[in-house]
Parts: C-alpha cells; sequence; structure tokens
C-alpha cells in the first residue's frame, strides 16, 4: 500500500479534508499525519517523510533541495494551492519526483463571497448588525445599488473573469487592470491602475502576490479613489500598504474595507488569535475596522447618484 504524508496540522486537516475524505484516503493508502501542531521546517519535513511514496504538502510548508535530497524514496509532492511557489522544482526533478498543483477549484466560492462583501459594504449589513447587538438604532441611510455602479477588477486570472462575468450580469459597469492579460470580452474595458481607481464604486484587488505586487495599493493608490469608494482585498495582504489604508478613513471619508492583514507584522489588527499554521504575511487573517463598531466590512453611507434605492431603515426588518 502506498505510504502518504499529510503536513497539514489538525486544523487545517478539518478545514481542507473533513472526516469524510481522510476515511477515503486511509482506504487507499498509508496515511502518515503530522501531529506537531506546527507548520514543518525542513528538518522535520525529512524526518516525516522518510519512507514515504507521497507527501501532500499544505500551502505554508516549503520543499526546499534539501528536503529531496534527502528522500530518495519520494515519488511525488503535491500541494494544496493553486501555484507551486515555495516547492523547488529543479531539486525535484533531479531526484525524479513528480511535483503537482491544485486546481483552482474555488474560483465559483470566492467570486460568491465577493459578491457577498460588496452587498455587505453598499447596504451597510455589518453596521446596522453591530449596532443592533450592542444596543444602539443607528440612522437610516440610502443603500448602494450594484446594477449601474462600476466596478475595478485588479487582476484578471480565473477569478478576476469569472467575477467580472457575474457583475456585468447584475448590470455593473466593468473595467479591468492587469498588465498581463488582454480582455477580450467587449463588455469590459482594460484601463490603466490609475484610471480604474478613480473611476471605481467598488475596487476589488485580486492580484497575484509577489515581488512585483507588494504594496500596490499604497497612499496614492487610495488618493486616486473617489471619496466613497469601497475597497474589498481578496487577494494576499501584502499587495496593501495597511498604514496608508488605515489613515484613510479619517483623512478623506474613504469607505470601510475588507482586507486581508499581515498577521505576523501587525498582530494587533487580529479580531481573535490566530493559529500558528496560519500566522503569516499571506494568511488570510480578518482586519480590524479602522471606523469604528467591530469587524472591517460596513460602507459609509456617503450620497451620490449610484446611491438609490430603498433606504436601509433600521426600522424594516
Amino acid at each position: 500500500m502506498i505510504k502518504v504524508l499529510l503536513t497539514h496540522d489538525p486544523f487545517m486537516l478539518e478545514n481542507f479534508y473533513g472526516t469524510k475524505a481522510i476515511d477515503g484516503l486511509k482506504a487507499t493508502a498509508d496515511v502518515r499525519f503530522n501531529e506537531t501542531g506546527q507548520v514543518l521546517d525542513t528538518a522535520a519535513l525529512i524526518e516525516l517523510t522518510q519512507g514515504c511514496d507521497a507527501v501532500v504538502l499544505d500551502r505554508n510548508t516549503p520543499a526546499e533541495a534539501a528536503f529531496f535530497d534527502a528522500c530518495p524514496e519520494l515519488i511525488s509532492a503535491h500541494r494544496c494551492a493553486v501555484d507551486i511557489r515555495n516547492i523547488d522544482v529543479d531539486a525535484a526533478s533531479r531526484n525524479g519526483v513528480l511535483v503537482t498543483n491544485a486546481s483552482p477549484g474555488f474560483v465559483d466560492a470566492v467570486v460568491e463571497l465577493t459578491l457577498g462583501l460588496m452587498v455587505d459594504q453598499g447596504r451597510s449589513v455589518s453596521t446596522y448588525a453591530h449596532a443592533y447587538h450592542r444596543g444602539e438604532t443607528p440612522p437610516a441611510s440610502m443603500g448602494v445599488q450594484l446594477s449601474g455602479a462600476t466596478a475595478g477588477i485588479i487582476g484578471y486570472g480565473e477569478i478576476g473573469q469569472r467575477l467580472a462575468d457575474v457583475l456585468a450580469f447584475l448590470g455593473m459597469n466593468v473595467l479591468v487592470n492587469d498588465p498581463y492579460k488582454d480582455v477580450t470580452n467587449p463588455a469590459y474595458r482594460k484601463v490603466e491602475l490609475t484610471e480604474l481607481l478613480g473611476a471605481s464604486d467598488f475596487t476589488i484587488c485580486l492580484a497575484v502576490a509577489n515581488t512585483e505586487t507588494e504594496n500596490l495599493l499604497d497612499d496614492a493608490a487610495f488618493a486616486a479613489m473617489k471619496p466613497d469608494a469601497y475597497f474589498i482585498n481578496i487577494s494576499r495582504g501584502n499587495l496593501v500598504d495597511e498604514a496608508a489604508l488605515g489613515a484613510r478613513p479619517d483623512e478623506r471619508n474613504l469607505a470601510r474595507c475588507r482586507s486581508r492583514c499581515r498577521a505576523c507584522r501587525r498582530p494587533e489588527t487580529l479580531t481573535a488569535p490566530c493559529r500558528p499554521a496560519e500566522c503569516h504575511r499571506h494568511a488570510p487573517c480578518r482586519r480590524t475596522d479602522p471606523g469604528g463598531g467591530g469587524i472591517a466590512g460596513a460602507g459609509n453611507r456617503g450620497t451620490g447618484p449610484r446611491r438609490r434605492g430603498t433606504p436601509a431603515s433600521p426600522q424594516r426588518r
């Protein structure tokens, strides 16, 4: 029977796999688990992999050259992510190890999350919910109708393309910025980043996280946005200059945002203790709402030509 190591800690096993999947794998392979509760470093990974035919790597565990050199029985290494950025492919090939990555099966899930956040911001759902939980009655305000508003998508990969289709179907004007992608759909317009920021009612960041996009959304970027714009970062936290973002709500009434924080760099931004396996700069941790009132997510209630529809009266349940 093939021997397989899963590097995910118990928390990640529960959330990535579930009992049914684990039981199914056990029925076809001799499965070894990471019981340390921590992300494995190279030395620990080598020790646990000895005698295994395959290793399934969580997204945080690197597979360096020393790992492949020290595991001669290894046949394949599989990373649970859409890329293989922390795997030394050359070393794997030199040792005859097959490397694979996961397919982007989460595209629709991320698009649905993004749409939910847009509705939450535009209709102030979280703001009213938190106010009622505090025993307060917030003033009634006009919600933002997505149809007719402009959405700016930064990054036109598989998620960005699917999101553009969904938002256009809802009647939104869609702008796209991605220097490495062609936009062939005539319903969308490819523009420079500055134009996108200045024209969008909702700016959604889906760009790849790398050295080129580090702090892509900086002070100048937020200054270029509309004063009542909404910002949603569905990508990694290191694309956003958090100091610049945190200052904007006080300076120019920029709508509060949903953003992923750099957990290790900014532990004070966490609303709950993070787990060691998830505590790194690319983790999807939650960011505190700099405007007050609990977690981030509610936009401001400014007025404008796209803010129409039924007022979101707190008296209407």
